[in-house]
């Protein structure tokens, strides 16, 4: 199911952003906390899905730029998705808790990124 919700992301990203996708590498970003092994994995396996199916991003290839939060530091989160703009990301993908997402969410949507 995550899979499938990062490919649809990763469609929509191409279509809303083509200059993000036009390079040779489109930089996704995970934000995960310590428990969200599943997530995580599943994040991974998507980017290889979409890398393996050359029609979805036929110019660029995919990379998944992880990092790790605390689900209770929103501060700590707002540093990491900074992190993340400063290299490029094309989409932010998580985090799962509610504290830090609210925050993602914000910055994502100043600077107009899918999150």
């Amino acid at each position: 199911m995550s899979g499938r919700f990062v490919f649809v992301c990763v469609r929509h990203i191409r279509f809303r952003f083509p200059s993000r996708c036009t390079h040779a590498h489109t930089h996704a970003g995970g934000l995960f906390h310590p428990d969200d092994d599943h997530q995580e994995i599943a994040f991974r396996y998507a980017v290889e899905k979409i890398n393996s199916d050359r029609t979805i991003l036929p110019r660029s290839k995919l990379l998944a730029q992880i990092e790790r939060i605390s689900p209770q530091d929103s501060f700590l989160a707002s540093k990491r998705v900074c992190h993340l703009l400063g290299v490029g990301v094309a989409a932010i993908f998580g985090p799962q808790s509610s504290h830090t997402a609210s925050h993602v969410q914000s910055i994502c949507d100043t600077m107009e990124v899918s999150e």
